[in-house]
């Protein structure tokens, strides 16, 4: 008994406390719960995006009957603004250095005109004229676009900035994304019930989701709530990064463009999810299983109730599939590393796609997607994992924090990707019929034809989305060894380790050395009575200091 106390009692030593961290770890009790309430209100707000993005046989597309063809024109259209829009909010974010920080402003502000386009778009699928209601919903939705990227970038970039400790990190993109999952599953499981039971109308394309009532108001509203709750992440946590007090960045475009393509963990990284940019695409046929063969089959069986929420019970039971993968991933990452669980992933993701070629079944098919979801779940946590590592290699190797540059360039790559992609799916559609009348969807042969040959396609993505990962040489080890440099550089340009002395430091870092700037920062500390700034862990707001 008193040693299972006294496990207990070790347990909560190592635990943080409301307005303490734990043992050399960066963040309290208060932030955890800050981040992880925001967290789901951010995440719940984003995945409604898919409800406005234009895709053939679902929800605005389907609500509109607009032709496939114009589909694909559109997403090129907008790919071309992604691409003009992206330099600009490369700069906009390395260039912005506020009290806040880096990227807490952005949840602050952009929530409201985020909502607001929402709203417009609510109004816009009224229109009649089809023309017309094109022109305007792709201005809208590029306007709304900009807004979530800019907002996108600050949600994922905190927890890369949160803390300097790697295992923080981890356990941040692990069990922070776990549970901020609960966002999505939510809101994916919310909407539509809402959606289906205000403006269901038996028998027509458009009821539910589908129907302009639910864009009108329900949509926008729900969106606004968890906007609402993402703020508390935007209050309730602190920017950390390992650079000295004085560290002031202004960054132009062209160097920031030159120094992001020297460094190659970004090629890496980006061709990797440039080949992979399909891999994904059979992950939104489930809602076509549920719309055009689950749900009418219930319905014809007389079971309407169960067909109207057997869209968000997939959908629920769908978004179980990334628990597995973001909680083991810190365990599989400390036994196998980050590049091995990477390479496992995308040929899971692969393996996974095989029975949709050929099994004509719904039911297979969601199981397919639900295992191809559960193996792309371990990149939730080694994706983020791997961005932070490349922007602490650029900081080792010229000094510069260019989170902007390195994430943005990379946007523009995948949206390149996706406009020499654009007319697959398309061509695809309309080998089997489908061309603007989703009706056709409800033939199986139509159905299992379009949905089996994206499957391949997707099957394809991921074998080529791991060969690049053979490339990777960012070890575990080595990234420790980077930060313990980066610690020493920072503590030397605060005058806390002398020039003549950091050279010789930074070279038994580099081979395996750790906690080599403690000394020098505790007897700072000590007699100078200096509150955490610089290279002790920069904790103050945004990396200024306090």
């Amino acid at each position: 008994m008193g040693a299972t106390i006294a496990k207990l009692r070790s347990l909560k030593d190592k635990l943080p406390r409301w307005d303490k961290p734990a043992p050399n770890m960066c963040m309290t009790l208060k932030e955890w719960v800050m981040y992880l309430i925001g967290g789901i209100g951010g995440l719940g707000a984003t995945v409604l995006m898919t409800y406005v993005t234009i895709t053939q046989g679902v929800y605005v597309a389907a609500a509109c009957n607009i032709n496939v063809d114009h589909v694909a024109i559109i997403g090129i259209a907008s790919s071309l603004f992604t691409i003009a829009t992206t330099p600009f909010v490369s700069w906009l974010i390395d260039n912005t250095r506020t009290r806040f920080g880096k990227f807490r402003p952005y949840l602050l502000i952009i929530p409201l005109p985020m909502t607001a386009c929402f709203f417009a778009i609510g109004q816009i699928v009224k229109i009649d004229d089809y023309l017309a209601l094109v022109i305007l919903f792709t201005i809208i939705y590029n306007i709304l676009s900009l807004l979530n990227r800019l907002y996108t970038i600050a949600f994922n970039s905190i927890p890369q900035v949160i803390s300097p400790n790697m295992n923080e990190r981890i356990q941040l993109m692990s069990i922070g994304t776990f549970a901020i999952s609960l966002g999505p599953t939510i809101a994916n499981f919310l909407y539509p019930v809402i959606a289906n039971r205000l403006y269901s109308s038996p028998g027509s394309m458009s009821d539910g989701v589908h129907s302009i009532g639910a864009y009108e108001w329900a949509l926008p509203l729900t969106v606004g709530v968890f906007m609402l709750l993402g703020i508390f992440l935007a209050l309730g946590v602190k920017e950390r990064t390992v650079v000295p007090a004085t560290f002031r960045q202004r960054q132009t475009f062209i160097d920031g463009c030159r120094k992001t393509f020297k460094n190659k963990y970004f090629w890496i990284l980006n061709i990797s999810n440039l080949l992979g940019v399909m891999k994904l695409t059979a992950n939104g046929l489930a809602l076509w299983y549920v719309a055009y063969d689950i749900a009418p089959d219930l319905t014809a069986r007389g079971l309407g109730d169960l067909a109207s929420v057997t869209h968000s019970l997939v959908t629920l039971v769908l978004g179980t599939a990334s628990v597995p993968g973001m909680l083991l991933a810190p365990l599989v990452i400390n036994k196998i590393g980050k590049k091995k669980l990477i390479l496992i992933s995308n040929f899971g993701i692969a393996a996974a796609s095989i029975p949709m070629l050929f099994i004509p079944n719904s039911w297979v098919h969601i199981v397919c997607v639900y295992v191809l979801t559960l193996f792309n779940s371990f990149q939730i946590v080694t994706g983020p994992a791997c961005q932070a590592e490349i922007n602490d290699f650029q900081q080792y190797e010229t000094g510069d924090r260019i989170e902007g540059f390195l994430g943005q360039f990379g946007t523009i790559f995948l949206t390149a990707a996706s406009m020499g992609t654009a007319f697959i799916g398309p061509a695809i559609q309309k080998s089997f019929g489908y061309i603007d009348d989703a009706s056709v969807l409800y033939d199986n042969g139509v159905l299992f034809g379009i949905t089996s040959r994206i499957a391949a396609v997707g099957l394809l993505s991921a074998v080529l989305a791991a060969i690049p990962y053979f490339f990777w040489d960012m070890t575990e080890a080595k990234h420790k060894s980077i930060m313990e440099v980066l610690k020493i550089r920072a503590a030397t340009a605060d005058g806390k380790i002398p020039e003549e002395l950091s050279v010789s430091l930074e070279e038994r870092a580099m081979q395996g050395e750790t906690g080599l700037a403690d000394p020098y920062l505790t007897e700072s500390a000590e007699t100078a009575n200096a509150e955490n700034t610089g290279a002790e862990v920069a904790a103050s707001e945004g990396g200024e200091e306090k």
